[in-house]
């Protein structure tokens, strides 16, 4: 044992010289261009002799980056060729590269758990860490670590956590914290009261939106001097306008509440793992895989899950735990029970509609199969289990199964095997019928959903003479919704299994107004645009609602350029990206982007994930010139999408004579250089005002 933990220490030790190695062969090299690229910085080395360069690492807009050497000697011989040397107009520096804290990302996390448990615009104080049931946490460390993370939070019941945080003394964070559970991990609002919920909502949505301005000046920043003079032209950037809207492009309405708060979510994709203690479990995985493992915990906390679907997920427990077969290993790519996927109704039928779908892995790594009979007797005996005796509350159940072979999500390897009931479950929505399977997707908060459609068909003004271009409709909800208004609805989506739903929607609706073409967004935007007549276009209304990453660029460039178009609305489960496309919509006419800029006039917030961080965010984009909504209007369209519109979170913005930043001074970071990041703001942070855009 002596010689043992002796070569352990020996090894460490190793370890630790080979860490203090690698960081002394790094340099940070000052005064770079802010534009310059890795490749250019890598030409520049070799030009001044530099050899022995691993690897190089710069980000656009920073005017510093760092250089990797294969060892020490090295970086001291090219230390004094690139110290002093002129490049681009600058004259370089370089310093030691101070190490990054080998455990930011857990520390990070810690942090975040703790702000998010703690009252919204709260500020932190100082050298303190602390979280909602008192547990200590270390404070982030090294370069770049981010302020907040090293100070401590005031929680929602008054009591401080212990711990100390400039330092980064505190407990171990590297070990999973034991009071964490499932709730923690899909619902990290679940300890805020909704009201509170709802204003942290809205302050972040603000916050997304004003930054729009500033990624507007640095788009003009490239750009001619005549582009530059048409970007500055634009009413809608001006500074007036921007603080009259609290410095966002447009008014942000307050947020349209969930009609459910507890029990909303109509679909659930639960793990099937091992528990911390090591026994089978179906529920929810504690966090990413590098911070918290692979543990699974159960949902009983999540307040977002159904009964009925609690009840399901306990039946299943127990069978999987008596089960001969093991639940899958995310680590190893073994077993065989590997994740339940739950649909459920809340308008169609009483009792509800429940569809449960198992994935299980027939194959594993290295080609070792499971025995096909015990495997069909497992599945068999499972639904047995679901149905005897009946589940309580109860439901209409109806059960399939997928073979999900391989490592990464469980995507099914062939045709799903229907064991009970029907392949799909039939959902209400704003008097609709809906086929929802396994994979289709369906907004998961039904009552919410409602709300936000009829608040787009409120916007849209929809009439006997308007065409609805649906653009990544999905299974055609939204264009269905509206079809029933308006003279034509084409939906276009690239997943085929989605377009067929809409089809069949669209045929158990009687509604043969509405056609759906399984392409590419960017592939059949325009080609449906030219086959409309000169009328269609004239009455044409377009409905967005992309994935997480947003638009594709041609399908901007393809909307800017149908001249007749006067009304976009943009619906956004990402505000971030809806600010990176709104720069294609908004940004004056150029030779890639044609016709009239369009202006954010009107912007909404739905909440469709109550205890979540996430909301819906949709925005009216206008045609310049054409006719602009009348100031009531919002307030109708509010009335339209909740039956009690609640008072604006947030309260009313600041006066502008408040407003940091209204001298046109750019703020100034830790280091004294100007922020290029103006108008950018972080989900909690305070906004900086564009004051004008560059004359030059």
């Amino acid at each position: 044992q002596r010689m043992a933990s002796t070569d352990e220490a020996l090894s460490q030790a190793d370890g630790a010289t080979e860490a203090r190695e690698r960081n002394e062969a790094q340099i940070r090299i000052d005064g770079l261009h802010k534009w310059s690229t890795v490749k250019m910085v890598r030409e520049m080395l070799q030009k001044l002799g530099v050899t022995g360069v691993q690897k190089v690492k710069k980000l656009q807009h920073d005017g510093h980056g760092f250089v990797y050497f294969c060892s020490v000697a090295e970086r001291y011989a090219a230390e004094p060729k690139i110290q002093g040397h002129v490049w681009k107009k600058s004259s370089l520096s370089i310093r030691a590269a101070k190490a990054m804290d080998p455990n930011r990302f857990i520390k990070r996390q810690a942090a975040s758990d703790a702000a998010a448990t703690c009252r919204p615009g709260k500020k932190p104080r100082q050298g303190e860490t602390g979280s909602s049931d008192g547990q200590p946490g270390g404070a982030l460390g090294g370069e770049g670590a981010s302020s907040a993370a090293g100070a401590g939070f005031v929680c929602e019941d008054g009591e401080e956590g212990s711990g100390t945080g400039s330092g980064g003394v505190g407990s171990s964070s590297t070990e999973v914290p034991s009071a964490r559970t499932a709730a923690d991990a899909v619902t990290p609002l679940h300890k805020l009261a909704y009201e509170d919920q709802l204003e942290r909502k809205h302050r972040a949505m603000l916050n997304e939106l004003r930054n729009l301005p500033g990624e507007m000046h640095r788009a003009a920043k490239g750009c001619p001097d005549e582009q530059r003079l048409a970007f500055k032209a634009l009413k809608w950037l001006a500074p007036d306008s921007l603080r009259a809207n609290g410095l966002a492009p447009c008014p942000l309405a307050p947020v349209t509440r969930s009609p459910l708060e507890v029990g909303y979510r109509n679909k659930c994709e639960f793990s099937v793992g091992l528990d911390v203690q090591g026994a089978p479990c179906v529920g929810f995985m504690l966090g990413q895989v590098r911070l918290y493992g692979v543990a699974v915990a159960s949902p009983a906390d999540c307040r977002n899950v159904s009964p009925h679907m609690q009840a399901a997920v306990a039946r299943v427990q127990s069978f999987v735990q008596r089960s001969p077969l093991a639940p899958y290993d995310k680590m190893s790519g073994t077993g065989f029970w590997r994740q339940i996927t739950m649909r459920q109704t809340f308008h169609a039928a009483d009792p509800p509609g429940l569809l449960i779908v198992v994935a299980a892995q027939h194959c594993a790594p290295g080609g070792a199969r499971v025995d096909e009979a015990v495997a069909e007797a497992e599945l068999n005996g499972l639904v047995t289990h679901l149905q005897e005796p009946p589940l309580d509350p109860p439901v209409q159940l109806s059960i399939t199964t997928e073979c999900c072979d391989g490592p990464g999500e469980a995507t099914p390897a062939g045709d799903s095997i229907t064991r009970l009931g029907e392949p799909f479950i039939e959902e209400r929505l704003l008097g609709l019928r809906f086929r929802v399977s396994g994979s289709s997707f369906f907004q998961v908060n039904t009552g919410a959903a409602e709300g936000l459609y009829a608040l787009l068909r409120s916007l849209c003004q929809v009439g006997p003479d308007t065409v609805v271009l649906d653009v990544c409709c999905g299974t055609g909800t939204i264009g269905l919704c509206m079809a029933s208004v308006a003279k034509r609805v084409i939906g276009i989506e690239m997943n085929t299994k989605a377009v067929q739903d809409a089809r069949s929607n669209a045929l158990l609706n009687s509604i043969p107004n509405a056609e759906f073409i399984a392409s590419t967004a960017e592939a059949a935007t325009r080609r449906v645009l030219s086959r409309l007549s000169a009328a269609e276009r004239e009455s044409l209304v377009a409905v967005v609602d992309p994935p997480r990453a947003g638009l594709h660029n041609d399908v901007i460039k393809a909307l800017r350029g149908c001249l007749p178009l006067k009304r976009i609305l943009f619906v956004s489960c990402h505000a971030p990206a809806f600010v990176r496309n709104a720069v294609g919509f908004c940004r004056p006419p150029s030779r890639a982007f044609e016709g009239e800029p369009f202006t954010p006039t009107r912007a909404f917030a739905v909440d469709l994930f109550p205890d979540t961080e996430h909301c819906e965010l949709v925005v009216l984009l206008e045609r310049q010139g054409s006719a602009q909504s009348k100031p009531d209007e919002t307030t109708e369209c509010q009335a339209s999408a909740q039956s009690e519109p609640t008072d604006a979170p947030g309260g009313e913005p600041p006066a502008p004579e408040l407003m940091p930043g209204v001298d046109g001074q750019q703020p100034v970071t830790e280091e004294g250089e100007s922020s290029a990041e103006v108008g950018r703001v972080s989900a909690e942070g305070d906004a900086e005002p564009v004051e004008g855009l560059p004359d030059s």
